[in-house]
């Protein structure tokens, strides 16, 4: 996918997102759609931060982006993607939790929040985070390491 892509792609999430919580009778409030887009926005903001920290322009390109950082560090493609899912996945349940549950808005922001700065955290120590996913991985029944054998052999 070409910045073409990602541009219409990150459109179509935009779109979807203030469809969802603007209106007469929003689904869910903005606060809550938050957490459904945690992963792409914590990793832009990561970025910017760690970037402007390290004096360098935060349009310049690198590869510490998650995907990134989990690939450059043992994880195979499969991998890296079963963990950014399954991140995201927990992220948009704690938002469902906050809905369901009735969180006041000012909480689940400040949680929001509180998890982006975990998130800049974690990412500082890549080599930890390969190495938590690979030891998971060993103790899983699952093979998340091996890439698709169907593709590779046809």
């Amino acid at each position: 996918m070409g910045d073409a892509g990602s541009t219409v792609l990150g459109l179509i999430v935009a779109t979807f997102g203030i469809y969802v919580t603007q209106g007469t009778v929003p689904a869910v409030s903005p606060t809550i759609g938050l957490w459904f887009v945690a992963v792409p926005v914590f990793d832009l903001f990561a970025t910017i931060v760690r970037r402007l920290l390290n004096n360098r322009s935060p349009f310049s390109a690198d590869h510490e982006h998650l995907h990134h950082v989990l690939s450059d560090n043992g994880l195979s493609r499969r991998s890296t993607l079963v963990v950014i899912l399954g991140l995201a996945f927990a992220f948009a349940a704690v938002g469902l939790m906050g809905d369901i549950f009735e969180i006041d808005d000012g909480i689940m922001l400040t949680l929001w929040l509180a998890a982006g700065v975990l998130y800049y955290q974690i990412l500082r120590f890549p080599r930890s985070i390969a190495t938590a996913v690979l030891s998971l991985q060993r103790r899983s029944p699952v093979d998340l390491t091996a890439e698709e054998s169907s593709t590779s052999e046809t």
